[in-house]
């Protein structure tokens, strides 16, 4: 099945070169991921579990409908209307606007600062990761709630600092901004949130054109940097557990096997298909608690043999819906990043809602970050876009008068 599954992404990569050629193509960069990640799982002694012909048809059962669908968002673009929500506020590009950002930004940093320092004095990076820890454990107090509604603000720092690298925009104090930005992210301790702001730089730079394969592999090396630089300092020092080879298994070929591994094992036992259809995908939108089972719980580690807890992008659509899950959600994501993708090159809150999304699609082996994980997000994200900075109601107007 290796060798049937690699010679599908490689033809459609050849058949997405007739459509379209652009590097950050959804199908494109899913494809290349894929055969990267195959050939390196089955070329390179790892010593992980070898994965079974069931994950090679899973990953088929997801990557065939996400081509299909892809072809079929490129049906449904309708010239009449790609214009539409591209003409921004004018308060976008204003100083007032990056000072207001830089003021909520410097705040939260100090009060996140004096938050560890008080959980902790000493090891700071390490005792982000173990403050957040223990308050999801109801070991400690909550997060305060102005800090709460001051990160809500700050999220969207980033992506008011891609709107202006986008349109070019050049203001007094903006490398400031990004200096803010750029520590708001680290303070996260989140690796995935470093990766979300470096991949829709790339995405940007690709727009614009002057991407080449130098600048590609100093971005990559950057993203890795980062992450390793990151778990040694959330763990306060360097570990035998965390060379640098068992780093790069661990978050980049043992998702594969986990989730091989729960395939396998919930055909058999009725502790992997007693929950609810939904709970899953939809917890964290609907804001219900999610219901998995033990296997799934993302507080614990399989191990194959390497601890992991992420399962791929796969995993909690075959939670609820089995392998029609699996259709359903390679269908969900080649209508989706095929739509805001085609419509990205004639509108630019498109362009900056599939730049802020991108890391989805480069961390699909990772997990689910577009439904399971961060769509509350996501969702606000498509709300701040379209009704506050690109404004629908202003492209009605412009074509009523």
């Amino acid at each position: 099945m290796f060798v049937i599954t690699l010679m599908i992404l490689v033809f459609g990569i050849f058949m997405m070169k007739l459509f379209d050629q652009f590097i950050i193509n959804p199908v494109t960069i899913s494809s290349l991921l894929w055969i990267v990640l195959l050939v390196s799982y089955n070329f390179i002694n790892h010593g992980l579990y070898p994965l079974s012909d069931k994950f090679y048809v899973a990953l088929l059962f997801w990557y065939i409908p996400f081509v299909l669908f892809f072809f079929i968002a490129a049906l449904l673009q309708t010239p009449s209307i790609h214009y539409i929500s591209n003409r921004p506020l004018s308060f976008l590009y204003s100083e007032g606007l990056m000072w207001f950002f830089m003021g909520c930004l410097s705040l939260f940093i100090v009060f996140k600062i004096r938050d560890v320092q008080q959980f902790s004095p000493t090891d700071f990076y390490r005792a982000i990761r173990q403050l957040a820890l223990a308050r999801s454990r109801g070991e400690i107090e909550n997060v305060p709630s102005y800090m709460i509604h001051l990160n809500r603000i700050c999220q969207f720092s980033y992506v008011l600092m891609f709107v202006h690298i986008n349109k070019g925009v050049k203001l007094k104090g903006r490398y400031l901004f990004y200096g803010l930005v750029a520590i708001y992210i680290l303070l996260g301790a989140n690796k995935f949130i470093i990766a979300k702001v470096l991949s829709a730089l790339f995405v940007l730079r690709a727009y614009k054109g002057n991407l080449h394969f130098a600048k590609i592999l100093f971005l990559l090396i950057l993203m890795f940097f980062f992450f390793y630089a990151s778990e040694l300092l959330r763990r306060g020092s360097f570990s035998e557990d965390l060379g640098l080879l068992n780093f790069v298994y661990i978050y980049v070929l043992t998702p594969m096997p986990a989730f091989d591994s729960y395939i396998l094992h919930s055909s058999s036992s009725m502790l992997f298909t007693s929950f609810d259809p939904g709970h899953h995908i939809f917890s964290n939108v609907l804001g219900m608690s999610e219901v998995n089972p033990d296997y799934f719980d993302q507080e614990n580690s399989v191990f194959v043999p390497l601890p992991t807890n992420v399962f791929t992008m796969m995993s909690s659509y075959y939670v609820d819906y089995k392998w029609l899950g699996l259709l359903f959600g390679g269908a969900l994501y080649g209508l989706f990043f095929g739509y805001i993708y085609l419509k990205s090159f004639f509108s630019e809150p498109f362009r900056i809602l599939y730049a802020s999304l991108f890391f989805v699609l480069v961390f699909q082996s990772f997990f689910d970050y577009l439904l399971t994980q961060q769509s509350r997000y996501n969702i606000s994200l498509v709300i701040v876009l379209f009704l506050i900075f690109y404004p629908f109601s202003l492209y009605v107007e412009k074509q009523q008068k």
